[in-house]
């Protein structure tokens, strides 16, 4: 004991007073006072350790805003503008707001724009989705999208790339066109210096009701997988078609 005392003090004198609470005794008697006291701080130290850990983890743990919300259908012959608030469930809970605004650029692919705040401070970015294999009788619709996200979280900037799978299926019911899908997204994140692998489940629908053929709703569950967070996500976009041009003024009658 002696020696272990001799040792942590040449390295740091206030280590010994920290680690074993009580001053070394060299008799029996006191061997045994000091290793009562060593036990007797063990619960201090082990919370410490797991305080320490869960710092680690939750500062790797994702930023950007998470998200697909997105089936394979390709409305190609409407544009689309909508918002998506986000309720976090993990890492700490909050709610993030974004809007939306999508555009066809054929019948197979399209492009997002995204803009939101809230836990996360600020993001922004963008997205372009391909579907080589639509949805046709049996087959569900099969493609994916690429994403970038920059945004601003606690004063320090952060990049998000991500590449969705999509696979969604189209069923028409009663009350107007489910579109059930799933993805698995995975990504890079970097914050703080620090790059991180992120992935997620999510799973999630989009609707279009028949009463309100100019509206589309949506629902998502995203689960953590590695670095990411879970949540739901709720849309509404409104639907206006491509073609739709401003109306020219008319000219003033001359009199």
């Amino acid at each position: 004991m002696k020696k272990i005392k001799s040792d942590i003090q040449k390295l740091n004198p206030k280590i010994e007073t920290h680690l074993f609470g009580t001053d070394l005794i060299e008799t029996s008697e006191g061997k045994i006072s000091q290793l009562n006291g060593f036990l007797t701080g063990m619960p201090e130290r082990i919370s410490q350790l797991i305080l320490i850990s869960l710092v680690i983890l939750a500062s790797s743990v994702g930023k950007a805003y998470l998200v697909t919300n997105e089936s394979g259908e390709i409305n190609f012959k409407n544009y689309r503008v909508g918002l998506e608030p986000q309720f976090k469930l993990s890492d700490g809970s909050g709610v993030n707001f974004s809007t939306f605004f999508d555009a066809p650029i054929s019948e197979d692919q399209s492009v997002r724009a995204r803009l939101g705040f809230g836990d996360t401070d600020f993001y922004a970015g963008g997205s372009w989705k391909w579907i080589p294999f639509p949805d046709f009788g049996s087959q569900p619709a099969i493609g994916g999208k690429v994403e970038g996200i920059v945004g601003r979280e606690g004063g320090d900037s952060l990049v998000n790339v991500r590449f969705h799978p999509i696979v969604s299926k189209k069923f028409e019911l009663e009350l107007g066109t489910f579109l059930p899908y799933g993805s698995i997204p995975l990504g890079i994140q970097n914050f703080r210096s620090q790059n991180d692998f992120q992935a997620q489940l999510n799973l999630g629908s989009e609707v279009f009701f028949e009463q309100l053929p100019q509206w589309n709703f949506g629902t998502e569950l995203g689960f953590n997988l590695s670095k990411a967070y879970t949540s739901i996500t709720i849309s509404a976009a409104y639907l206006f078609s491509s073609d739709w041009k401003p109306k020219k003024s008319q000219p003033k009658r001359k009199y």
